[in-house]
């Protein structure tokens, strides 16, 4: 067991906060958003005076001499200096305000380092506090989608001749009110690992997630849920009971059946509920043709205009110079990245997110044989390949959600990458 040399303490004047508190209150006040998007929230000034409390703390840490940590933190660091370069320079010759997009990679990675050096108290202390702020953060999105239902207060969207009524919550749109939703069941899944009677919390948040997630009309992030329970159930029932075929189809029909149950039995609260009841007709209406065009509506096109700026991209914003859906960002991750930051900034992101996801450490074991039998080394291979396989399908629905979304940006994933990369540095295998 490592032995870790920094309490959590954090001196405040005469009192003291503690560090991981402080991640657990930022993941509860996420969904409180009382400005429009692009300007920092609640959640956001908190991040900036965690970070200033930290600072000293930062600066003496022990993560810097792990030669894995330091290397990732400076990969971070180099990317968002790229991309501040990108978007500075195509600023000035588009005499746009470019340069304002770093700045949600600034916090990306000051949220990454603050975890980082939060983690040397201890991943599992972290990973409760977490799961705190997640089941705080869940409660505060329901107070929001019960102020919508008694206010009339949904996001209308209208597409073709059909009107849709879609929930927000607290969030300036419902595709942010689906994500979040989706971040928090994959943390609570995640971060009740080791707790007693677990079952009593994962039934009701699913439950409940689903339930906001379809409120919100997001079907990406209504598969991307489904998706994620089903593989990490499945991971959960292989590594206890090995590889039992009827215990992986158990999993998936209770999943189908919980999803047809929303969107297709009359439960009252569901019927009643307007943005639920619109949310249930935009995400069983999907037609075969308007999965043909995906593509033009998630404006994939884009990838074609960048043209001799393949190397560093055409910087993130100024849509209006694109001949794509002029008013809308590119919608997936990936495409967006290789569009704003070309392939630099495309594989250096995929770069990142494997290592600390712990994917890349993976392929290395795979690709080298065993050539020794000592314990550490085959600890060290099944630490690997568990926390690899986990990860994946903890990130299962998150991914695929990103297909068709830009969610790069969210702050709360990069903390989970953080204390992803922390467990395969700090933790053993003793599960």
């Amino acid at each position: 067991m490592v032995a870790y040399d920094y309490d959590g303490a954090l001196k405040v004047g005469p009192l003291t906060v503690d560090a991981a508190s402080l991640v657990g209150v930022y993941i509860a006040v996420k969904p409180l958003y009382l400005w429009h998007s692009g300007i920092p929230q609640i959640a956001d000034l908190l991040l900036v005076v965690a970070t200033v409390l930290l600072a000293k703390r930062i600066w003496q840490s022990a993560i810097w001499a792990k030669n894995t940590i330091r290397s990732t933190v400076l990969l971070f660091v180099g990317l968002c200096l790229f991309q501040g370069v990108v978007n500075v320079a195509w600023s000035v010759v588009l005499h746009a305000n470019l340069w304002k997009s770093t700045l949600f990679y600034a916090f990306n990675c000051m949220a990454f380092v603050d975890v980082l050096v939060v983690a040397e108290c201890g991943v599992e202390r972290l990973k409760q506090a977490m799961l705190q702020g997640a089941i705080v953060s869940l409660a505060v999105v329901i107070i929001g989608l019960l102020f919508d239902m008694s206010h009339d207060h949904f996001y209308a969207q209208k597409t073709g001749e059909t009107l849709y009524l879609r929930s927000t919550s607290f969030f300036n749109h419902p595709n942010q009110l689906g994500f979040h939703c989706l971040i928090i069941l994959m943390l609570v899944l995640w971060c009740s690992e080791g707790v007693k009677h677990r079952a009593v919390i994962i039934v009701p948040v699913t439950v409940v997630t689903l339930l906001a997630i379809v409120a919100s009309a997001s079907r990406a992030a209504f598969v991307g849920a489904l998706v994620m329970v089903a593989a990490y159930g499945s991971f959960v029932a292989v590594r206890i009971h090995g590889l039992s075929l009827w215990k992986v189809a158990a999993c998936v029909v209770i999943i189908s059946s919980l999803s047809c149950i929303l969107l297709f039995v009359d439960i009252p609260f569901v019927v009643t509920h307007p943005a639920i009841a619109s949310a249930r007709e935009r995400i069983t209406k999907v037609t075969f043709a308007s999965i043909l065009s995906f593509d033009k509506s998630r404006t994939y096109g884009r990838i074609f205009e960048v043209g001799p700026h393949t190397l560093w991209g055409m910087g993130e914003g100024a849509t209006s110079r694109f001949a794509t859906r002029t008013q809308y960002e590119v919608h997936s991750t990936l495409l967006a990245l290789y569009v704003s930051y070309g392939l630099i900034g495309a594989v250096g992101y995929v770069l990142l997110i494997g290592r600390c996801a712990c994917w890349l450490g993976l392929i290395r074991l795979l690709k080298s044989p065993e050539t020794t039998a000592a314990i550490d080394q085959v600890v060290m291979r099944m630490m690997t390949k568990y926390y690899a396989l986990r990860n994946l399908a903890l990130l299962s629905g998150v991914l695929l959600y990103q297909v068709a979304h830009n969610g790069i940006r969210n702050t709360i994933i990069w903390m989970v990458l953080a204390v992803f990369l922390c467990e395969c540095q700090y933790s053993d295998i003793n599960r």
